[in-house]
């Protein structure tokens, strides 16, 4: 078992011996610490969840799973990810950079402005600062700070 777990990790790329699966301090070093989570950078991440959640229960184009209303396509030799949802008249955009480096991506096809629900880069959810416009238009291009992700939404009736 261990060293199927060592040759799954080099996939990962991960540097140095990975956590032992027979060691029970890699269990307990991997359970939650529920008192972290009302300070700092926990206390941030927390929030984050949550308010993707509530979005998840509260949009219909995230809400309803339906693998033929989604579209996802990857840009930027796959460091850029987008995530089209739809339901009826709703609309939903997830743009993702998996990337160390700031990049940039230009929205195309858009019929009208999309409003921006969440910038993970955004300094309330631990980011740098997030530098997404408000509303994405035609041709807007969009700076994504390095493993962050937008989430942009058009026709919702609960829009910012």
């Amino acid at each position: 078992m261990r060293q199927g777990r060592a040759e799954e990790f080099k996939d990962f790329q991960w540097s140095g011996t990975p956590p032992d699966p027979q060691d029970e301090k890699t269990f307990t070093d991997s359970k939650l610490n529920w008192d972290l989570r009302t300070a700092g950078e926990h206390q941030k991440m927390l929030a984050l969840y949550r308010e993707l959640l509530r979005l998840r229960r509260t949009l219909p184009p995230l809400r309803v799973l339906d693998k033929d209303r989604v579209q996802a396509q990857n840009w930027n030799s796959d460091t850029i990810l987008t995530v089209h949802r739809w339901y009826r008249n709703q609309e939903v955009l997830f743009i993702g950079n998996f990337q160390d480096q700031k990049q940039t991506w230009t929205a195309r096809d858009l019929k009208q402005p999309w409003s921006l629900l969440v910038d993970s880069s955004q300094e309330k959810w631990s980011g740098p600062g997030g530098q997404a416009p408000e509303f994405l238009e035609q041709a807007t291009p969009i700076t994504l700070m390095p493993w962050s992700f937008v989430l942009y939404a058009q026709g919702l009736s609960q829009e910012k």
